[in-house]
Order: structure tokens, then sequence, then C-alpha cells
């Protein structure tokens, strides 16, 4: 969303990438930080941060991040984001070959 790259790029190739990308979180694994060309995108990276806080009482909650997001829509006009989604997973393909 704010590289334009996809998040956890380096398992794309693996076969079970949705189960790779699964542990990766669980191991407290996070995308790496994108070069930040703007402040728009440094404020999004630390909403990001915020999101990810593992501690329950400190992670920011889904309305603040939405509020926070609608803030600097507004400050800076209507923001185009770019979808990209992980490929789908090959239905024929057994997940239980698969582990983390």
């Amino acid at each position: 969303m704010i590289s334009g790259e996809m998040p956890y790029r380096q398992y794309a190739d693996n076969n079970c990438a949705l189960f790779a990308v699964l542990h990766a979180i669980e191991r407290g694994e996070r995308p790496g930080e994108p070069t930040l060309d703007n402040a728009e995108k440094e404020y999004l990276w630390e909403i990001c941060h915020a999101c990810w806080e593992t501690d329950p009482a400190k992670r920011l909650q889904a309305a603040d991040a939405i509020k926070r997001i609608g803030d600097l829509r507004a400050q800076i006009g209507l923001v185009t984001v770019r979808s990209f989604f992980f490929s789908p997973i090959d239905a024929g393909a057994s997940h239980k070959k698969c582990k983390p």
C-alpha cells in the first residue's frame, strides 16, 4: 500500500505462501520499512506499526486507524491506493504438505 510492493514478497515462490506468511507473522516478522519519500507515507507507516503492536493495550484500535487515515485524506485530498493481491492458492495443492 505504501511502497507499491507486495508485503512478504520473499514468500511469493513458496507453494505454501499463505501458511509461510502466517507463520512469519506469528513469529513477529513484519514487512521491512519501505523507502519513504514523503510525510504522508511516513504517517501511514507509523499507523501500520501502531496496528502491529503485540500488546493489545498499546495496539491502535481499528476505529482509531480509520480516523487517522480519514484525517490524512482530508488534509491532503483524496488518496488513490493501489491494491495488491496474493496469487490464489492452487486448489489442487495439498496444504497438509505445508509446515510452518
